[in-house]
Formats: structure tokens, C-alpha cells, sequence
């Protein structure tokens, strides 16, 4: 299981009574957002006294939640994948697509900054743990698919390859600064069109 807290005390677990309620999600949506944007200007303040005068809590409030920076900026990592697993539609990639969009959208600046900081582990588990079934199960759909033929290790190939390309297309979106239902449907047409025909362009370049 993918969690960046290993050996760590992850406080919001279990010590916060509520976590549901509006209070709670206030302050984190605050803690996360400072966060990305502390990132994004590459000024990570290293106090928790500083980083909570930046978000505009008392610094007992963060002891709270997390026992240091690190482990703050760790959380908000594992909260991104928890979220990443639940946009999945175990039988309909087109609306696996259109949650992961939306996801995107609503925390760009996030996404900026894993890219910035080569925080490419979490995406590289979500595509082999959550999104690979649902694209070989498309996949196993199509008679040109090697999946068909039993031949697992050249499937394997073609996978790694073909999220090298979702992978291009996550880095422009990115910081595509329009998110249109347009632009969007379009988009997802095209990664659609890029998982459907992957067996038969990528096969001879693995």
C-alpha cells in the first residue's frame, strides 16, 4: 500500500474526533493550499511557528494535525493519492478520465509542483495499482491486443510505455490555464483514441 506516513504519526487518522466536519476541512484546506503555494514559490518555511502565521492558524493548531513541516507536506501527498484512487471507475475508463480531469483541475497548482519536484512515485503507483486494470481490461476488448495472446511480458512493455505518454499529457495539462468542457471532451477523446490503438502503435517500438 502507497503511504508517504510510514513510520510516521499521522494524527488526522485518529486523535481528531470529528474529521468530517466543516471546521476540520477548513483549516487542512488552508494547511494544503499554503503548502502548494509555499512549494510553487520554492519558500518552504521550515518553523511551524512561520508556516502557521503564513496560513493564519495558531501553531497549536497545527501541532493538532501533524508533529512538523515534513510531515505535513507528506499528508497532503497521501490525501492526493487517496483522492487519485477514488476518481477510478473500475469498468469505464472514459469516466475514470473525466474524474481525473476534474481532480486535476481543482488542484493544479498541486500538480504543478510534483512535476517541479520530481514527485513522480505517487503517480507511478496510481497508474500500476489503480489504472492499469481498467486499461488492460479495455485492452483485453481489442483482438490486436497482446493481452489476448497470453503474452503478459510484452503487455507489461507496452503499459510502461503508454503511461510515458499519459504522462506527456498530464505535464501539459498541467498548466493548461482554461479547463472548458471543450478542451476537456476533446482531450479525453484523445487519450481514448491513444489507449485504444497503444497495442498497435507501440508494439514495435518495445
Amino acid at each position: 500500500m502507497y503511504d508517504y506516513l510510514a513510520g510516521a504519526v499521522r494524527r488526522t487518522g485518529g486523535s481528531i474526533k470529528n474529521r468530517d466536519d466543516k471546521r476540520f476541512r477548513r483549516t487542512m484546506a488552508r494547511i494544503n493550499q499554503a503548502i502548494d503555494e509555499m512549494i510553487a514559490n520554492n519558500n518552504i518555511k521550515t518553523q511551524v511557528c512561520d508556516f502557521s502565521k503564513y496560513v493564519g492558524i495558531y501553531a497549536s493548531t497545527f501541532y493538532r494535525h501533524y508533529t512538523n513541516i515534513p510531515e505535513a507536506i507528506a499528508s497532503r501527498d497521501q490525501a492526493v493519492y487517496d483522492d487519485l484512487k477514488k476518481c477510478v471507475s473500475s469498468k469505464n475508463l472514459r469516466i475514470t478520465f473525466y474524474r481525473l480531469f476534474a481532480y486535476l483541475g481543482d488542484n493544479q497548482l498541486y500538480f504543478k509542483n510534483a512535476g517541479r519536484r520530481l514527485n513522480l512515485a505517487m503517480l507511478k503507483i496510481f497508474a500500476t495499482e489503480n489504472l492499469q486494470p481498467i486499461v488492460l481490461m479495455r485492452w483485453s476488448k481489442n483482438t490486436e491486443s497482446p493481452s489476448s495472446k497470453a503474452d503478459n511480458q510484452l503487455t507489461s512493455r507496452i503499459y510502461r510505455a503508454y503511461c510515458f505518454e499519459l504522462l506527456h499529457e498530464y505535464y501539459e495539462w498541467a498548466f493548461v490555464e482554461n479547463f472548458s468542457n471543450r478542451l476537456v471532451d476533446k482531450h479525453i477523446k484523445y487519450l481514448l483514441y491513444l489507449t485504444d490503438t497503444a497495442c498497435h502503435r507501440l508494439n514495435y517500438c518495445v
